[in-house]
């Protein structure tokens, strides 16, 4: 109310001085002003939020939220860098390589636990650990950790939190060729297959998932869709809640997969990370 044009155009038009007191929230990017500079000082301090999804589109818009999620590094009790949970975190995967320290051959890079105390307290560390050069797929950050899954050529994932200065972080590439999506797609006994139809503008993929119980007890479940990707991101199913629907991403040579428990049987479920059959 009686706001002065010419006194907002000067304290928040387009000059980086104005703009130099902001923080990251959940909200999106607050920005602050002090008294004077676009009011009078009896009108106080201002503050104003831009929400995350009034940032551009499209690829501009995907590397400023790796960004803002890569020097945040908010504080989330509520995340757990877990096997069962990792691949759901759709919107927050980038790529980690373990760093060769100076003077050094090899490094080791240990996994921590995911329980109460951890990742920081004591007794976190674990057996496992990764050595120079050895890439991942990142989640999120915590307490100076990073949520990392290892996935080796050959054998199971480890997933845990990985000490921040261990890793060198690069974003995947967002707007990977076609060829790359294109082939068989393995993690453990499930499997998907990304073909380009002629027929189709995008992709045909079909899939088998399985949960195996005790004895004989398995049940199935399957993915039988067309889809196009949207940069290194792709998603199925249909808008009701029951519908069979699965998100991909990208990262590099790795697929990572989650889904809404609707694709099958009891348990079944497409969530992991996939390695492309050669």
């Amino acid at each position: 109310e009686n706001a002065s044009n010419d006194w907002i155009e000067g304290g928040a038009g387009p000059k980086l001085e104005n703009f130099e007191n902001w923080n990251i929230t959940k909200e999106g990017l607050k920005v602050a002003f002090d008294q004077y500079v676009v009011g009078p000082y009896a009108a106080g301090r201002y503050e104003i939020v831009v929400p995350f999804e009034k940032f551009a589109t499209g690829r501009r818009k995907t590397r400023i939220e790796k960004i803002i999620s890569s020097i945040s590094d908010q504080e989330d009790d509520r995340f757990m860098c877990r096997n069962g949970l990792f691949t759901s975190y759709q919107d927050a995967f980038t790529f980690g390589t373990v760093k060769m320290p100076k003077g050094e051959k090899i490094a080791r890079s240990y996994f921590y636990n995911d329980s109460d105390t951890c990742p920081e307290g004591e007794g976190c560390r674990l057996k496992s650990y990764v050595v120079s050069n050895d890439q991942m797929i990142v989640a999120e950050t915590k307490w100076g950790f990073y949520c990392a899954w290892y996935q080796p050529k050959k054998g199971s994932e480890t997933v845990g939190w990985i000490r921040k200065h261990e890793l060198n972080i690069t974003l995947p590439d967002p707007e990977p060729a076609i060829s790359k999506w294109l082939g068989n797609w393995e993690s453990n006994d499930n499997s998907l297959l990304i073909a380009k139809d002629p027929k189709l503008v995008g992709f045909k993929i079909t899939g088998n998932a399985f949960w195996k119980g005790v004895g004989d007890n398995i049940h199935i479940g399957e993915v039988d869709d067309v889809g196009s990707p949207n940069g290194n991101r792709l998603n199925l199913g249909g808008p009701d809640k029951y519908d069979c629907r699965v998100k991909m991403t990208l990262v590099n040579d790795l697929l990572v997969v989650s889904d809404n428990r609707m694709c099958g049987g009891v348990n079944v479920t497409f969530d992991g990370v996939y390695q492309k059959k050669r």
